[in-house]
């Protein structure tokens, strides 16, 4: 919009730059106003006014007041490189000398080239759900650039985001026997926002008989030299945590006091060679990457 401003603005030349006898006719407003919209221009034309000797152009972005005034000697007008996707409006009065102005024209809208279709996705799934993790999909749309992906437990206000390139995403830092909902938004430029969808909803398995801890999250997966683990855990006890490569040899093993809820755990692999790994806890056994 500004670009079109701009351009506008630089417009400038001599109107109505001479006098004419008093006229006491009415000057018609001008009629049949139109507009031609191609990739590199706009052409604004409208009929001839009998007795004008001059026209004046005023529009502006559809939900905005007026913005731009440019005056014509001729009943056509061409706007150069205007840019994409804006809706604009304008209206046409016309000008017979000596004062006389005619009342403004019924207003034109129109919209450039260059518009993005941005749709939000048709169908949402959540499969794969354990105690602590679930996968979320969705449809792609042709023109996003990425997703945002809003989740949150029922019943509660807040919600985390994340931003997926992809049109699936791994939530594996959940916790068991919660009801989640989430749903999803698709950026297809900076004013092209569709979404949100509705919210879908699943709910978690509880803890089988006998199991007290639970990961809730193990990040970053793919590792480097350091890893994450957040066990969720509903009572106090001593928990071993042990690692292992393809072959099934123990790589690591340590003994960790957890705490009632959330329990946060870092497992150093700077000894370790790039590949797959497992941690093993309970009964529990969750891939790991190290890829430097």
């Amino acid at each position: 919009m500004k670009h079109l401003l701009l351009v506008l603005s630089l417009i400038s030349f001599a109107f109505f730059n001479h006098s004419s006898a008093q006229i006491t006719a009415v000057c018609p407003t001008p009629t049949n106003v139109n507009s031609v919209v191609t990739d590199s221009n706009i052409i604004l034309s409208w009929d001839s006014v009998p007795g004008a000797i001059g026209y004046i152009i005023q529009g502006g972005k559809v939900g905005f007041p007026y913005v731009f005034t440019i005056k014509s000697f001729s009943n056509t007008f061409i706007v150069p490189k205007a840019p994409k996707c804006l809706s604009f409006f304008y209206s046409v009065k016309a000008y017979c000398g000596s004062g006389n102005m005619s009342a403004s024209s019924v207003k034109d809208t129109l919209t450039t080239n260059g518009c993005i279709s941005c749709d939000t996705p048709s169908v949402l799934t959540t499969s794969n759900i354990t105690t602590n993790s679930a996968s979320l999909s969705w449809t792609s749309e042709d023109d996003a650039i990425f997703y945002v992906l809003q989740g949150r437990v029922v019943g509660y206000p807040k919600f985390f985001q994340v931003y997926v390139k992809d049109t699936v995403f791994n939530a594996n830092f959940l916790a068991p026997g919660f009801t989640f909902q989430w749903r999803v938004y698709v950026v297809c430029s900076k004013t092209a926002i569709a979404g949100p969808t509705s919210w879908q909803t699943f709910t978690t398995p509880t803890m089988k008989t006998g199991e007290s801890v639970q990961l809730s999250g193990l990040y970053p997966n793919p590792a480097q030299d350091k890893v994450q683990l957040q066990l969720l855990s509903f009572e106090e006890k001593l928990t071993e945590i042990r690692m292992s490569d393809l072959t099934g040899k123990t790589v690591m093993n340590i003994d960790e006091y957890l705490q009632p809820g959330i329990n946060s755990v870092s497992l150093d692999l700077s000894h370790l060679q790039n590949g797959i790994y497992f941690v093993h806890y309970g009964s529990v056994t969750e891939r790991l990457i190290i890829n430097r």
